[in-house]
């Protein structure tokens, strides 16, 4: 699956030896000489040139032959050099980090029970197998909480706030109509106050004319209007009573009047009250993001290298979707 993904996305390696160019007349150059350029497939070159090396090993074009006829793709098949050079790069990367994990999933005692007749199925088994232990390995409780936490803010992003500001010129005065407003304990003539001082202080004449109501906000726009650190006191203080402490808005402050307080509210509830289900849930979910990590670790580990137009480079210094290949 990974060998047939690679061979319909040539564009992996766009980045990795070439630099894009802006200029009209180059551009029409390059087109006209891929117009004119000379096709070939990879069984017509050298196979026992090295693509890739990395400790202990490397990849020679006739690995990539063998594993493109064994999952039935014609290695006879034309393409224009450009895009063959490409491809061959994708495929020596991804071979290359099958042959490394073979030994390592052999020492860990995996992929036996997936191995079969082909050689790239036994070498993507010991690969998928290594990359999930070892994510397994490195996928702690905290990493857990995260992405748990993180899914909560999602949860919330499409949430609309219902709410109204005074929006006055000093401090001073933003605290006396906090004081005005809690005094009150009746929530229609809490309204009613938040209303009256709208049309006595507000310095925002749209406003006046809602009678304070803004439009419904989700997070999003909610952060944009107050800031990170003004949603954080919105909801400290929604728990407590419909009005927030003053707001920095620019030069003004504004006093927000929280006509919707559930909304505010944990839409799921705290990891640590729900922990054991969430670990459960979304352990393997957080273990595949992990994979990512131990084939960075690997391609470092073992200095793995490919010749990218006949360039050695770095496989650390391949754009991130190639690497992501050996993930999948």
């Amino acid at each position: 699956m990974l060998l047939l993904n690679l061979l319909t996305n040539t564009s992996l390696f766009a980045n990795a030896a070439t630099t894009p160019t802006n200029n009209a007349a180059q551009t029409a150059e390059a087109n006209k000489a891929d117009a004119n350029e000379k096709v070939e497939s990879i069984k017509d070159r050298d196979p026992n040139q090295v693509l890739a090396e990395y400790k202990g090993g490397k990849v020679v074009r006739r690995d990539i032959i063998q594993r493109m006829e064994a999952m039935g793709v014609n290695s006879s098949m034309q393409q224009p050099t450009k895009i063959l050079d490409d491809l061959e790069h994708k495929l020596a990367f991804l071979v290359m980090v099958q042959k490394y994990a073979v030994p390592l999933g052999k020492k860990l005692g995996l992929g036996e029970k997936d191995k079969t007749m082909l050689q790239m199925m036994e070498d993507q088994a010991y690969l998928r197998n290594y990359l999930s232990t070892e994510a397994k390995k490195k996928t702690t409780e905290k990493d857990i909480e995260k992405a748990y936490e993180e899914q909560r803010i999602a949860m919330k992003d499409d949430s609309m706030y219902s709410m109204g500001v005074i929006l006055v010129k000093d401090m001073a005065l933003a605290k006396k109509c906090i004081e005005s407003i809690t005094k009150i304990k009746n929530t229609q003539e809490q309204q009613a106050e938040f209303v009256k001082l709208v049309q006595t202080h507000s310095i925002a004449e749209e406003l006046k004319r809602q009678n304070g109501m803004l439009p419904p906000l989700t997070l999003q726009r909610l952060e944009m209007l107050v800031g990170k650190e003004g949603v954080k006191k919105l909801k400290t203080y929604a728990s407590k009573t419909c009005v927030t402490t003053p707001i920095a808005m620019g030069q003004a402050f504004g006093v927000f009047y929280i006509f919707d307080k559930s909304k505010f509210s944990d839409v799921m509830k705290p990891f640590a009250q729900v922990k054991d289900q969430v670990v459960a849930s979304m352990g393997e979910q957080v273990q595949n993001l992990k994979k990512f990590d131990v084939v960075k670790s690997m391609v470092t580990e073992a200095d793995m290298h490919v010749y990218v137009n006949g360039k050695k480079v770095a496989a650390k210094d391949l754009p991130e979707a190639v690497l992501k290949t050996a993930a999948m």
